[in-house]
């Protein structure tokens, strides 16, 4: 009777369902052989090898292509990533559309949900791109990349606290450089604020130390060794920046166009502590590299003259003049427009006035400042927002 008992309740076992089980997790590693192939042909398109339309087309016929639920899903969220890379209008509709049939389709797909999140952030619904972002951590809680998506989301919004330490969670899981470089931006910022000296002695290091640790992940970059040099410069740290530079530039082995990158950066850095021989030496190298456009070298050897004429009086004036340039750009926002009218009131209410070889241009910035006021205040563009200190 035992041995019976046994048996019945083996076959009972046996035959009742089973747990569902745990869906396949979808995420960058589990479609690297994929994303090689769209990398691959992006390069086609950008060489204009491959038809836009072709490219397209390809990507639009595999999503309607029959096979298992996870080539479906597949061939679904790459036919919508392809739609991002269109206008934001009616394509952004189409592609949340095939991101969620992946997503149906295979339920770990947590990249769907992490493309579903950057859409819904973009349309400015933050609490919903942080609901997609949670749901996709419930299915994989080291999905790295929605951890740096809430990172960046709460960095961009001030909480400059909880997006480092949503970063360092990442890290612990998996070092990034969007991580990394989100732990430069924020601990510095936290460094700016601080008036523990303490703390800022940590937070410096901190920063300095993503900074390092980024460039250990793609040490053939030269750009992210030129970051490291505005990390001292943001701490403050102005002559680590400037040897830093020089030690770089000494090295001989950088590209034509990163010595540019370079020596503009030295000449920002000197030109923002009023060297003026520090600006000139680097204005003399920039006209030595071959890489500058024609517009750009003259441009850069009128800096240069006016350097020699004027002294420290031609900072204001190029101040001036890109304010100017910059506020002629049809494509810049209203904040941007604002903040270059801002610089424009301080050059024309400072002592630059009184500068002979100043005055023409002093007075052009007046006008400019009138000129966009009245553009922008009559097509309801440039009208202060409430609360706002622009007078």
């Amino acid at each position: 009777m035992k041995e019976r008992a046994l048996l019945l309740g083996l076959l009972i076992a046996l035959s009742a369902p089973a747990a569902d089980a745990p869906p396949e997790i979808i995420d960058e590693a589990a479609l690297e052989p994929q994303f090689k192939d769209f990398r691959a042909r992006c390069d086609q398109v950008n060489k204009q090898a491959l038809p836009v339309n072709e490219f397209v087309l390809y990507y639009q016929q595999q999503a309607q292509a029959k096979g298992t639920p996870r080539q479906q899903a597949i061939a679904a969220f790459f036919y919508g990533f392809v739609l991002q890379l269109g206008p934001p209008s009616k394509e952004s509709k189409d592609a949340k559309r095939e991101f969620q049939r992946a997503i149906d389709l295979e339920p770990g797909f947590v990249l769907a949900y992490a493309e579903l999140a950057n859409i819904a952030y973009g349309a400015g619904d933050r609490s919903e791109a942080e609901r997609l972002l949670q749901r996709a951590l419930q299915k994989s809680p080291t999905f790295v990349r929605a951890i740096v998506q809430l990172g960046q989301m709460a960095q961009q919004a001030g909480e400059l606290r909880r997006a480092k330490a949503l970063y360092e969670q990442s890290v612990g899981i998996k070092p990034t450089l969007h991580a990394f470089g989100g732990l430069v931006i924020v601990n510095t910022a936290l460094f700016q604020r601080s008036y523990d000296e303490k703390e800022k002695e940590q937070l410096a290091r901190a920063a300095l130390a993503a900074s390092d640790a980024a460039v250990t992940l793609e040490p053939d970059s030269a750009a992210l060794r030129l970051a490291k040099a505005e990390v001292f410069w943001n701490l403050g740290r102005v002559k680590e920046a400037i040897d830093f530079l020089e030690r770089l530039y000494a090295g001989g082995t950088l590209k034509p166009e990163v010595k540019v990158d370079l020596l503009k950066m030295l000449r920002g850095i000197h030109q923002s502590q009023g060297n003026v021989e520090g600006v000139k030496h680097a204005l003399d190298r920039l006209l030595t590299c071959e890489t500058l456009r024609p517009e750009e070298r003259a441009r850069i050897a009128s800096r240069a003259k006016d350097l020699k004429e004027m002294g420290g009086n031609a900072f204001i004036k190029a101040g001036i003049e890109d304010a100017i340039s910059n506020l002629r750009n049809p494509g810049l926002s209203v904040e941007g427009r604002l903040t270059e009218l801002r610089r424009l009131q301080g050059f024309i209410t400072s002592e630059a006035f009184a500068v002979e070889q100043l005055r023409p241009l002093v007075e052009q910035a007046s006008r400019e400042c009138f000129r966009v006021l009245v553009d922008g205040i009559s097509g309801g563009t440039i009208a202060p927002r409430a609360g706002s200190t622009w007078t």
